[in-house]
């Protein structure tokens, strides 16, 4: 994880000047497929980076039963290789429990992730029934805020079950309704929606108003990302689950998706083993007194990076 600090978010203008602080995953230390599609993607990219399930209760609140705990998912919310911001989500769980579950992520098959098709969800500009989230609304009278729908419905504000990768983990045909993207400080804000803010404090949570989803409302609407007509523009994965490249014996890095190297990345072998004259026919003698080193690497990539080699044969060591 790196970290960003005092570093205007893109969001910023005449709404405010929004600084981006907290850590993050910086897209070189990410699988290459995954660093590609950050990069190079006309989307809004989510790389979810952790998250975890926890114990949750129900409690009494001026805005009614709140559920609170369930679990944290963290996320850092990229366009074209730029931070806009970071999220926060409920747990990502394998069966949905209403209030403390997140959204699915987007990506079917993380072994192809460059692949995407039509598996991404809508950001739509629409009204809501909430008092709280209607304050994100832009522009002002407008009564438009950020939702997310599936692609089967392009113009509503449902994520439906046979849009998404296990629809098996939910019942009846709609799997999420109402989904926004809203001001908030952690999960206990969400039953399902996208906090989003450009502050990150250590422990995941944001630091988030409405005058920073009106900010992210007006960037996206500058650059044509929504808008009418606009549909397929949010990209969630699970950087947990997207194959990791690894190192061969060739000293070459393989791609995790596409199982091939990836160019520019050949590590240089050299090894210190000793040349020992022979004096002595018995091979088992001989071996015994070579004292062998594991080949060093001359690492071109980041350590973290390679933290995935399962060979005992590398020692990676980042270059002076």
């Amino acid at each position: 994880m790196a970290l960003i600090s005092n570093v205007p978010s893109p969001i910023s203008s005449t709404l405010g000047n929004f600084i981006l602080n907290g850590s993050y995953e910086i897209p070189e230390d990410m699988p290459n497929s995954l660093k590609k599609l950050v990069l190079e993607s006309d989307k809004i990219i989510i790389v979810r980076e952790t998250s975890g399930t926890a114990d949750y209760r129900t409690v009494q609140t001026e805005r009614g039963p709140r559920v609170r705990g369930g679990g944290r998912t963290t996320g850092t919310m990229w366009y074209k290789g730029e931070i806009l911001g970071f999220t926060v989500e409920d747990a990502v769980r394998d069966k949905k429990i209403k209030d403390v579950t997140a959204i699915p992520d987007t990506i079917i098959n993380p072994t192809k992730i460059q692949a995407l098709g039509s598996h991404t969800y809508n950001i739509i500009r629409k009204s809501t029934g909430s008092t709280y989230i209607s304050q994100t609304q832009y522009p002002a009278g407008s009564g438009l805020v950020l939702k997310i729908s599936s692609k089967s419905d392009p113009t509503g504000e449902n994520i439906l079950r046979n849009d998404v990768s296990a629809p098996e983990n939910f019942s009846g045909e709609i799997a999420y309704g109402g989904v926004a993207i809203h001001q908030g400080g952690s999960e206990n804000a969400s039953s399902g929606c996208i906090i989003f803010g450009t502050q990150r404090r250590e422990d995941g949570r944001v630091s988030s108003n409405a005058k920073e989803i009106q900010a992210l409302h007006k960037y996206l609407l500058d650059n044509g990302i929504i808008g009418q007509g606009k549909f397929g523009q949010l990209v969630i994965v699970n950087l947990w689950e997207v194959p990791k490249d690894v190192p061969n014996v060739f000293g070459e890095i393989i791609d995790g998706e596409t199982g091939r190297p990836i160019p520019g990345t050949e590590l240089k072998l050299t090894t210190k083993i000793p040349i020992i004259p022979i004096q002595d026919s018995n091979l088992d003698t001989l071996q015994s007194n070579i004292p062998v080193t594991p080949p060093q690497i001359a690492n071109p990539l980041s350590t973290e990076s390679l933290k995935s080699a399962k060979s005992g044969l590398f020692n990676f060591i980042k270059p002076t």
